[in-house]
């Protein structure tokens, strides 16, 4: 849910909507809950990036 919030403009009631109906408040306490794990494990943040990354280049690349 973080990386579609991070790659689109879809709002978190769209996100939730394309994973399987989630309310939108699921969605926000998932992206908080990454945007946290990520500032603590840098590592874990560099991995999110990078998959967000290569997703955006082979949207590019389409």
């Amino acid at each position: 849910m973080y990386v579609a919030r991070d790659i689109t403009d879809f709002s978190t009631t769209e996100i939730g909507y394309e994973f399987g109906g989630r309310d939108h408040t699921t969605v926000m306490h998932s992206i908080q809950r990454i945007e946290g794990l990520m500032k603590s494990d840098p590592a874990m943040g560099e991995s999110i990036q990078t998959i967000s990354r290569r997703i955006q280049d082979y949207k590019r690349e389409k």
